[in-house]
């Protein structure tokens, strides 16, 4: 998912981040839904019991809210200058273009799980928002994490052929 943030600067999210942002929403609405039956159940028939459906709106909208907030998190942006990323957890990380040799898009999880930067001094720094998806049976680069992958390729390239000029 690609989020325009200025003239120059974008957000970029993989497939997970995504999903993680719909699915969020997607849980406060279940819950209200389930707390406003639960409320309607409970005048119909008078019972006080199915007012206790209203717990389980509080723990779908909890679970909801922090599912979108961590999606909304992991993302990287890119600016004309470099990029910014942060995972679901720990802080944000920063790399200008003009440190940075090449980006590299795994395409198999043998090759890595994370879009990584392969900076001039050597070292191989990863890009922990955009991994590829992955389930029981293991790792694949979904759409999502290609898309995200390429949009790095990309802005690295734009800034490669805005200094050789």
């Amino acid at each position: 998912m690609i989020e325009p943030v200025g003239p120059e600067s974008r957000i970029v999210r993989s497939g997970v981040s995504t999903l993680f942002l719909w699915m969020g929403i997607a849980l406060v609405v279940v819950g209200v839904l389930v707390g406003v039956g639960g409320a309607i159940a409970g005048l119909v028939t008078g019972d006080p019991s199915m007012l206790m459906m209203l717990i389980l709106t509080a723990i779908f909208g909890t679970a909801g809210v922090l599912m979108h907030l961590a999606g909304r998190r992991s993302a990287v942006r890119l600016d004309p200058d470099g990029l910014i990323w942060r995972g679901v957890f720990g802080r944000s990380r920063s790399v200008p273009w003009s440190q940075v040799f090449r980006v590299e898009v795994p395409q198999h999880p043998r090759e890595g799980r994370t879009v990584a930067l392969l900076l001039h001094n050597g070292v191989r720094l990863p890009v922990n928002a955009i991994r590829m998806s992955s389930n029981e049976r293991g790792s694949w680069a979904d759409n999502g994490y290609l898309t995200a992958g390429n949009e790095i390729v990309a802005a690295h390239q734009a800034w490669l052929s805005r200094t050789l000029r």
